[in-house]
């Protein structure tokens, strides 16, 4: 391809920076210097025996190369005053300095391409690069990881000689990265640089960089695979399925056209490929001047650009029947896919950096796949690439050796892996690699240990090391589609890897109301509009129809009433006509899903009645309380802090606005109220393979929740701040769901920070236009913006917003407000103003051992929940707090007769008609009935390691901050925890219960429990 002349003016006054003649000067500014060769061969760059020029034959950008006709012997010679800086561990920047280039070739060589760098006449760092490729390939190399010898500071002269043995040659360079800033995440070694990023098939990104690994595994297993005849049509339903689902689109010739010609330069010539994955950014943070970015991108196109335009053509052409306007539209195609591997996008090219691209590469593959049958001679290099860059070879890593299933992978490559599958053009082979897939589909499912990605058996689904639903949405639609396209094959994924992935479907229904989330749930997105997907309902129906009652049932909720999240994840047109088919046979939408539900890989708690949802949600010290990255939830720190959110049915109506938040105030938490100086996040990158984020951890393993048959639950947590912020807050907090009641305590509540007041919050409420006021009774006058405090004398009944009544037990002091609030965005960026009630809990500044008591009447704002309220501590009471000191929570609930207990401590229980003792700490709700005893048990202890970690403290034994990912124990799989609970009287199971055996002990029952995964036991004993 050539560069355009007309552009050469433009680029020119873009670039002031390179030299425009031999005896320009060198560049020497601190800041990454790009060379894009623009203005002549710049000032100290020469050749010992060769010739040097400008070149519009290869170009990565612009009009442009260098172009280099090198002899054996010879040697370029790049004379620059390296700005190398050696790393600092554990600083705020954690990228390391090094170099990039593109380099092409018309033919291999032999022999390997070396780069040495010098100080004066001293050796430095080297690397080499193997010379057996044609096309465009990419350096990205770090001095201090990827290199030989040692880095020095001052070097001031890079060296590059061409392949030993081979007499001449050509190589064009382009886009020549001096004092490049490179994140060692993004890095990808490939058969150019085999020894590239060596950590990266045991990283966290080795899903997104670990390809050659991938690749070899490929060809192992392929070479392994005997050729065919294969499964006649086997893969056919398939691949018609996948067709009519990506035909669904409307695109005509001339859009299509108009869409791909926005990538040719105005001479007809194709644009560079210059993004892949995060080049730009690269660029740009390393200092490199805006005008030769803009430049570049003005003469260049992005892989996710080229995707769309061939997407749009393969569209047009496969739905087109007019073999004229046919014509033109595979001809464009043909050519930009051709262009494509000039540019180096072929199998075993790793383009530099690799990271994120199946969010890149999703149109380009549905093209290529729609345009199988046309592709002719480009169809194996094509296949080959898209194999590679979907690491398709990750389904041959060893069964033994799996520990997650990756969330990116899920959403993004499976289905672009299916479809370089069934691109294959060997029957036989691509029948086992539609069996392999299948089997590694199936192991991966139920293989997700500790905090890596996948799927738990509670149906949280993992990514950045917790339950993270913003992406086990696309997840879980990646996944549900593939898993539809296999049921339509000889090659159905197990029952139980099908069972694991229905149930985590079915799961997102019950922690969402409407579609939303709640905002514990958010991850470094507050915004209030995170929500479930209807895709995998969708997929999972359109499998199994009505076979599956059930799903379909619930899909049809879903889709038939109204959606207040994100729209994008919301019905289209396409569920309506699936809803309808359902409909006419006789599948009925399910009533709105009514109980308690246990997750404690996500230490949560939901309860549901008549529509609404009610969260309680914590954190541990295996799960991180929040998400926060450079600009994204700076001040969510505390938004896990026992939390306690109750949505409405209608999601519109939730208590949380972004404008005006107070990010101090999430319901159920308590925290000290920081200015919003102190509570912003110093966000660092404390680990090389992590981002900029935060995620704070704590060194308490008791966090979750217990349900009692389903119906009934509760939630409890040892509450512990991080000493990053000074923050030494501790608190014993517990939640206690039955039916509409919802009842709260607090304990041992203390910390030294001698600024702000610690309070817990009930609830903070964006007013809603002629909505129900917050008041409470006993209180003159409306409340208004000025907080008013109020210490109670006996126990006090207020209404929120919402339509909920709240009984507030005698002695606490509470604060509240009602009027306009003003706050930042969860940026830092901007000022943001609401109106919002809210009311509190103030334990005052520095506490010692405070508590609270309080109760939520869902829906009882009114006279019936103040008569409730009133008859607390009297023989009507609704409930009893039988137990708030530090050692026990314990309540005894009237209607259900349940008694719940939360035991943060091991050892007696004191005054307890059943209970006497526990090893260790624990959760149990228990129900006597004459002689039976039904109940509910759980260690919320995941127990993914014992004792302490070493890695989270400093020399001192002071704890220190650390990112998941780095921690040794992140993908060790949760042990089982023993338990004796100890009862009063002789007891025997009813029937045999998994995990649990009972021993009498004179007169008294050893209950002995073995639980795995946080997971509730549910039982009943009986008089012995």
């Amino acid at each position: 391809m050539s560069k355009v002349p007309l552009l050469l003016a433009a680029m020119l006054l873009a670039e002031p920076l390179l030299a425009a003649t031999p005896t320009a000067r060198v560049d020497e500014r601190t800041s990454a210097r790009l060379e894009r060769f623009e203005d002549g061969v710049p000032a100290g760059v020469s050749t010992l025996k060769g010739r040097l020029s400008l070149s519009g034959e290869h170009v990565k950008d612009g009009s442009y190369s260098l172009q280099w006709d090198w002899r054996e012997g010879d040697s370029l010679v790049i004379r620059h005053p390296f700005a190398f800086r050696p790393f600092v561990a554990n600083g705020a920047d954690q990228r390391r300095d090094g170099i990039t280039l593109w380099i092409y070739s018309a033919r291999p060589f032999e022999g390997q391409y070396r780069f040495q760098f010098h100080k004066g006449e001293q050796a430095a760092s080297s690397f080499v690069m193997n010379a057996n490729f044609t096309g465009w390939r990419a350096a990205v190399v770090a001095f201090e990881v990827d290199m030989q010898g040692q880095p020095l500071a001052g070097m001031d002269r890079l060296t590059i000689t061409p392949p030993a043995g081979a007499a001449s040659g050509t190589a064009w360079i382009d886009q020549l990265g001096l004092d490049m800033r490179i994140d060692m995440r993004h890095p990808a070694a490939d058969y150019q640089l085999p020894d590239l990023n060596k950590t990266a098939p045991s990283s966290a990104n080795r899903h997104w960089t670990a390809l050659i690994h991938f690749d070899r595994w490929l060809q192992e297993a392929q070479a392994r695979q005997a050729l065919g005849a294969g499964g006649a049509g086997a893969t056919e339903p398939i691949s018609a399925l996948i067709d009519a689902d990506l035909l669904e689109g409307k695109v005509g010739a001339a859009d299509a056209l108009e869409i791909a010609r926005r990538q040719l330069l105005p001479d007809g010539a194709i644009k560079a490929l210059a993004e892949t994955s995060h080049q730009w950014e690269m660029y740009a943070t390393s200092g490199v001047d805006q005008k030769a970015l803009a430049a570049l991108r003005a003469s260049t196109a992005t892989w996710k650009e080229f995707g769309a335009a061939m997407r749009a053509l393969a569209v047009a052409f496969r739905r087109s029947q007019d073999a004229a306007a046919r014509g033109p539209l595979r001809e464009l195609f043909l050519r930009l896919n051709s262009h494509l591997g000039d540019q180096g996008l072929v199998r075993g090219s790793g383009q530099g950096l690799m990271h994120h691209q199946g969010y890149i590469l999703r149109d380009w593959a549905e093209a290529v796949f729609l345009m199988r049958g046309e592709l002719g001679e480009q169809r194996a290099q094509t296949l080959q690439a898209l194999g590679y860059y979907v690491g398709l070879g990750r389904i041959y890593e060893p069964t033994s050796a799996i520990v997650e299933f990756n969330v990116d992978v899920m959403n993004t490559l499976i289905q672009p892996a299916l479809y370089a599958i069934l691109m294959e053009p060997d029957a036989a082979r691509r029948d086992a690699l539609l069996g392999d897939l299948s089997a590694w589909l199936s192991a991966s499912t139920l293989k997700s240990q500790g905090l890596a990605g996948g799927i738990k058996p509670d149906g949280s689904v993992f990514h950045h090391g917790q339950h993270y639903v913003a992406y086990g949405n696309g997840g879980l639609a990646g996944v549900t589609a593939v898993l539809r396209y296999l049921e339509a094959s000889r090659f159905p994924v197990t029952a139980q890897a099908y069972a694991r992935i229905r149930d985590a479907v079915l799961r997102t229904r019950i922690y969402s109301s409407d579609g939303l989330i709640p905002m514990s749930l958010s991850g470094r997105h507050p915004d209030g509009q995170q929500s479930i997907a209807i895709a995998p309902f969708r997929s999972l129906a359109q499998a199994r129809g009505a076979a599956d009652p059930e799903l379909a049932s619930a899909y049809l909720r879903l889709v038939r009433g109204d959606w207040a999240g994100k729209k994008a994840w919301g019905p289209t047109e396409i569920d309506r006509k699936l809803a309808r088919e359902l409909l006419a046979k006789g599948v009925k939408p399910e009533a709105d899903p009514q109980g308690s539900w246990t997750m404690n890989y996500s230490s949560m708690a939901l309860h549901r009645r008549d529509g609404w949802l009610a969260t309680a949600r914590g954190y541990s010290r295996y799960l991180a309380g929040n998400e926060s990255y450079d600009r994204k939830n700076l001040y969510g720190r505390s938004i896990n802090y026992g939390a306690l959110e109750v949505m409405p049915a209608e999601g519109a109506r939730r208590g949380f606005a972004a404008q005006g938040w107070n990010w101090n105030r999430w319901p159920g938490t308590t925290a000290i109220q920081q200015p919003l100086a102190r509570l912003e996040a110093r966000v660092l990158n404390v680990e090389p393979s992590a981002g900029v984020e935060e995620m704070l951890l704590s060194e308490e393993s008791y966090a979750g929740g217990l349900d009692f048959r389903g119906r009934q639950g509760m939630f409890a947590m040892k509450l512990q701040g991080h000493p990053k912020y000074g923050d030494d807050l501790v608190a014993r907090k517990s939640v206690f769901m039955f039916d509409e009641r919802i009842i709260a305590v607090g304990s041992g509540i203390g910390a030294s920070d001698r600024e702000s007041a610690v309070q817990t919050t009930l609830f903070q409420d964006r007013l809603l236009p002629g909505g129900a006021s917050a008041d409470m009774d006993g209180v003159g006058t409306p409340w208004s913006a000025s907080e008013t405090r109020l210490r109670l004398d006996g126990s006090r009944f207020a209404r929120d917003e919402r339509g909920n009544g709240w009984c507030l037990a005698s002695g606490q002091t509470v604060a509240f407000k009602r009027g306009p609030q003003d706050s930042v965005d969860e940026t830092g960026r901007g000022a943001t103003r609401g109106d919002f009630a809210s009311l509190v809990i103030d334990h005052g500044i520095a506490p010692v051992n405070a508590g609270y008591e309080y109760a939520i009447f869902i829906g009882m704002p009114g006279d019936a929940g103040r008569k409730r309220c009133g008859e607390q501590g009297t023989a009507k009471a609704a409930y009893v707090v039988l137990s708030r000191s530090n050692r026990a929570h314990i309540v005894n609930d009237r209607a259900t007769g349940l008694t719940a207990y939360a035991l943060f401590e091991p050892g007696a229980v004191e005054n307890d008609a059943l209970l006497q003792a526990v090893s260790s700490p624990a959760m149990l709700m228990l129900r006597s009935e004459k002689d039976k005893l039904s109940g509910s048990f759980v260690n919320p202890d995941l127990n993914l390691y014992q004792g302490k970690d070493p890695e989270q403290y400093d020399a001192s034994g002071a704890r220190r901050e650390r990112i998941v990912y780095g921690l040794p124990w992140m993908e060790q799989p949760s042990q089982p925890m023993h338990t004796v609970v100890t009862l009063r009287g002789r007891w025997k199971l009813a029937r045999p219960v998994e995990g649990l055996a009972v021993r009498v002990n004179g007169m008294n029952s050893e209950l002995m429990f073995r639980t795995s995964h946080a997971m509730p036991v549910q039982f009943d004993v009986v008089r012995d």
